[in-house]
């Protein structure tokens, strides 16, 4: 399983279309997820993308009011859109070597320097 997550993100960040997505929801039971809809593209279900990052989750769950609010750039497979990440930590634009867009830099700071701390 792992290496098949491992490979399917290496296809998505080779191969690559960008759009908007809006947080809906975050779960945190059994694995920490943050859903979300992208803006042009339907799926049966909402789009999700489990967190990994350690010690974020309280975080995400505090500022999920804030995060709610605001547009995020998403990045999708060209060939399968199931294949998608929405760009709401530092981390994620340094790997795709992009700058944060202004409208939602102040927020990414925020959730990254938490998760960093816890």
């Amino acid at each position: 399983m792992l290496a098949y997550q491992h490979l399917n993100k290496r296809n998505l960040y080779n191969n690559y279309v960008f759009s908007k997505g809006e947080i809906t929801k975050y779960k945190s039971w059994k694995f920490r997820e943050v859903q979300f809809v992208i803006e042009g593209i339907k799926l049966e279900d909402n789009a999700s993308m489990t967190i990994f990052f350690p010690g974020c989750g309280k975080c995400i769950s505090k500022h999920l009011k804030e995060l709610k609010q605001h547009n995020f750039p998403v990045i999708y497979n060209k060939e399968d859109s199931t294949n998608h990440e929405i760009l709401i930590f530092n981390k994620q634009y340094q790997k795709l070597e992009i700058a944060i867009p202004d409208n939602v830099k102040s927020i990414v700071d925020k959730i990254s320097k938490c998760c960093d701390q816890n």
